[in-house]
């Protein structure tokens, strides 16, 4: 199994892109909101419709940035 040595640094950048992506998931969708007539759903269906670009960016741009990370921790490999 290969070891890797972690910076803590690269620690901190690991708690913060949780927490990126953590505030990124779309949990306003899963409410449990009941929506009583048409257009109700309507407005909340045009309110999804708007956010789920962002969301996706914001969520992968926390996928990039994870990726590099953990590239640049696989870079440090400990060596015997």
């Amino acid at each position: 199994m290969k070891r890797y040595i972690i910076t803590e640094k690269q620690l901190d950048e690991l708690k913060k892109l949780l927490e990126r992506y953590e505030e990124g998931l779309p949990t306003r969708y899963c409410g449990g909101s009941a929506v009583d007539d048409l257009e109700a759903a309507q407005d909340l269906i045009d309110e999804m419709e708007e956010s789920v670009e962002k969301d996706w960016n914001s969520l992968f741009e926390t996928w990039r940035d994870l990726k590099f990370l953990i590239e640049d921790v696989e870079g440090q490999e400990e060596r015997k």
